[in-house]
């Protein structure tokens, strides 16, 4: 998604005027509304591939718990919830304390608490959309899309033909049964 919330156009672009800059931030905000709307009408969707009642996609947290669940692992999910809260803290605690001693080694010491959480949370989301794509039967590359223009990606999945499969743990336990089904000899 397109979040330009935080960024004042004018730091990029400091010769542009007044009107122009109020113009870029409505488009941009704009671009992030119907972002956000894509995903929801999306994950909507793809909950009703999933089985699951639709109204479910649009609870935060769990919507986020049921499709770790369908995809991954339930598990996962709670490492990235509490990985993705410390990192949020931290940001929190950093900011408090760069407004009031902006030299401080508190800074630092959250940095480097920081580096490791976020590294884990990002971890976390990068292999959440490889399995992802795979509970779908797509492939590495439609991953990749779904890392860079989620919203598109995601859309695809929802509105598209594609039908769940399964988490790829499951997609496998099922490959090898029907191995050794057929490695059963039949007397």
């Amino acid at each position: 998604m397109f979040d330009f919330s935080f960024l004042d156009i004018r730091l990029l672009f400091p010769n542009i005027s007044e009107e122009w800059a109020l113009v870029i931030e409505l488009v941009a905000g704009w671009i992030n509304a119907i972002s956000i709307i894509m995903i929801l009408i999306a994950e909507w969707k793809l909950f009703k591939k999933f089985g699951e009642k639709s109204w479910k996609s649009l609870v935060p947290y769990y919507n986020s718990y049921i499709l770790y669940k369908y995809t991954w692992n339930k598990n996962v999910f709670w490492v990235y919830l509490v990985s993705s809260t410390l990192l949020d803290i931290t940001q929190l605690i950093s900011d408090l304390i760069s407004q009031s001693q902006p030299e401080s080694m508190w800074l630092t010491l959250l940095v480097l608490i920081a580096l490791p959480v976020s590294i884990v949370s990002a971890v976390c989301s990068i292999l959440y959309t490889f399995r992802l794509a795979e509970a779908f039967g797509k492939r590495k590359a439609f991953s990749v899309g779904l890392l860079l223009a989620y919203s598109v990606f995601i859309s695809i999945l929802g509105f598209g033909k594609s039908k769940y499969i399964g988490s790829c743990d499951e997609v496998q336990r099922m490959n090898e049964a029907e191995r050794s089904d057929d490695n059963v000899e039949v007397g």
